[in-house]
């Protein structure tokens, strides 16, 4: 049987995730994989990392590096080139992750079919609820790249219950479904397990910031040991 085509586009902030999906939806399309690798900081995977994924689970893989700012003209371009690229893939299903870059939202109109094309949103609103300068510039950006994404793309995939019942009363008339997030597996834990009458260890994956209520979890977990 001929399997579908996907053409599956995600930055490297989603890799690690990325490696459990795509093993498996390698199985049922057929499947290329557009790896947005940013250059500058700490790199999530080698591009040797990435091909010897890829070959193992016989996915067609394309990594674009980029090396800029967001609001450079060479975003610009570097957009306006994976537009023009992923149009003229042979597809029958485009999965891109949620990128929060206002040159391409713009750009997909002319390139991409609404119908074919869905979004992974990781957050439904900003989390950000600072009064400084800098949480307000970045509600701003926030607001300004998903209202530029809600007037034109359709189908959306939410990673949680609680972000995808936000979603449904914010945006009613577009199509939307549920799965949880995957965690990479890093093998057997090499600390030695603590006795949960006398110590405690959280494992706490992400940013820590104040909105996340981690301050509330570690106060009920001293009412339990009190």
């Amino acid at each position: 049987t001929i399997r579908p085509r996907l053409v599956y586009v995600s930055p490297d902030c989603f890799f690690d995730t990325d490696y459990l999906v795509l093993r498996h939806l390698a199985a049922h399309y057929q499947l290329t994989w557009i790896a947005l690798v940013t250059v500058q900081g700490n790199r999530v995977a080698s591009a040797g990392e990435l091909r010897r994924f890829a070959d193992e689970h016989a996915i067609g893989l394309r990594i674009k590096e980029l090396n800029w700012r967001k609001t450079s003209w060479k975003q610009w371009q570097f957009d306006r080139n994976l537009a023009i690229e992923i149009s003229r893939m042979k597809h029958d299903l485009i999965y891109i992750e949620d990128l929060g870059d206002p040159f391409f939202y713009a750009l997909q109109p002319w390139y991409l079919k609404r119908k074919s094309t869905v979004y992974a949103l990781h957050d439904v609103v900003p989390h950000s609820t600072g009064s400084g300068l800098k949480s307000k510039i970045a509600r701003f950006q926030f607001g300004l790249t998903r209202w530029m994404l809600m007037r034109w793309a359709r189908h959306f995939h939410i990673f949680s219950r609680t972000e995808y019942e936000k979603f449904r009363i914010r945006y009613p008339r577009k199509e939307a479904f549920y799965t949880r997030l995957m965690l990479r597996w890093f093998g057997p834990s090499a600390a030695l397990p603590g006795s949960i009458g006398t110590e405690c260890r959280l494992l706490f994956f992400g940013v820590v910031a104040y909105y996340k209520g981690l301050n509330l979890l570690i106060d009920a977990i001293k009412q339990l040991y009190a």
